[in-house]
């Protein structure tokens, strides 16, 4: 999990970990377990990403560390 790089997307476009939570419909926790590593991110959550951050969705998995 590339967490400088999803911080840095975060911060491209004037969002906090918790409008990113709220969008994903998440608690604050479970994004901030998921963007350190310590919690998987499901592909539904994978594409919401991309929504949010306005990439691709490659480009998150990329990051996130899928093969």
């Amino acid at each position: 999990m590339d967490a400088k790089w999803f911080q840095q997307s975060l911060d491209q476009i004037g969002a906090a970990q918790a409008d990113l939570a709220r969008h994903l419909r998440l608690a604050p926790s479970a994004v901030s377990r998921m963007l350190k590593g310590e919690r998987q991110m499901k592909l539904l959550e994978a594409v919401q990403l991309a929504a949010f951050l306005g990439v691709s969705q490659e480009e998150v998995l990329h990051h996130a560390g899928a093969a």
